[in-house]
């Protein structure tokens, strides 16, 4: 996909390249990289909120591109996963809302 099809684009894969930690390995080879953390806080509108993105293996070997979001100092949130066959398909999901994310605001923090 070229970057002129998504905002933000460049921003996103140079984010997940240099914040996201490779600790594990994939049994296909490959380092996995685990979670990236954004955030938006906008005082004027009495907004905090965090996006966490992860790529995560599942009991069953499949790759999840697993988002969880909520309010900043609140109890409660959300979790949502989205499975699939290979890891650039999950990759490429993380990409995608990643960039989605930056383009609306959200900044990416240490986790």
């Amino acid at each position: 996909m070229q970057s002129t099809e998504i905002p933000h684009a460049e921003e996103a894969q140079s984010a997940v390249s240099k914040h996201a930690p490779r600790i594990r390995n994939h049994p296909g080879g490959c380092a996995v990289p685990l979670a990236c953390r954004l955030e938006r806080i906008d005082p004027e509108r009495r907004m905090a909120r965090y996006y966490a993105l992860s790529i995560e293996l599942t009991l069953f070997g499949d790759v999840a591109c697993a988002r969880r979001y909520g309010p900043i100092g609140r109890p409660g949130g959300r979790i949502l996963l989205g499975l699939h066959e290979t890891r650039a398909d999950a990759e490429a999901e993380l990409g995608r809302l990643l960039a989605r994310k930056l383009g609306r605001g959200y900044v990416l923090r240490e986790s």
